[in-house]
């Protein structure tokens, strides 16, 4: 479940990615377009899960798909903490 600050940060970090990798001619075509959005989706995701990580809220877990690390207030052993940073790393 995303909170509001998470969908906060999301949108305002793929409102910037947009901005940052479109062309600044605005000649862009399907393909150039398609790919900008994209990133700046990528880009967005990221941030939301870099501001997860460090809000401790559970984190989505690159190395095992659809997998997510459980959030520091569920579980807050050692074993957690480790996860997660390799999981930080993987992002």
């Amino acid at each position: 479940m995303i909170t509001k600050n998470q969908f906060i940060v999301l949108i305002i970090s793929f409102i910037v990615a947009l901005f940052i990798t479109h062309p600044i001619d605005f000649n862009c075509d399907k393909s150039c377009m398609t790919a900008v959005v994209f990133l700046s989706c990528a880009f967005a995701f990221l941030n939301m899960e870099i501001y997860a990580f460090f809000t401790g809220a559970s984190v989505w877990n690159p190395f095992a798909w659809g997998a997510s690390t459980e959030s520091l207030f569920d579980n807050n052993s050692q074993n957690n903490k480790i996860i997660r940073k390799i999981a930080f790393l993987g992002l």
